[in-house]
């Protein structure tokens, strides 16, 4: 909500403490990839985050529906990631 909101750092902080509370749950950090992707307009991270989530276990039914990732789908590096 925060990164909706244009409240940068506050966003950081609460994905620091959504770390701290699930550090391996793919979930979270699959969330985090797109937080980063869409409102933080950073793939670079956003391609990190998402290889996390998906060594932790995310599906890619729902990385493949995802409205936050439809531009990074489209990145050859993604594509890379998927294996395609």
């Amino acid at each position: 909500c925060e990164a909706a909101l244009g409240e940068m750092e506050q966003a950081r902080s609460a994905l620091r403490d959504a770390l701290q509370l699930k550090p391996s749950d793919a979930h979270t950090l699959f969330q985090i990839a797109a937080i980063y992707e869409q409102r933080f307009g950073q793939r670079d991270e956003a391609l990190q985050w998402l290889a996390r989530s998906i060594e932790q276990g995310q599906t890619w039914k729902e990385i493949d529906r995802a409205p936050m990732l439809a531009a990074l789908r489209a990145d050859p590096r993604f594509q890379r990631l998927r294996g395609q």
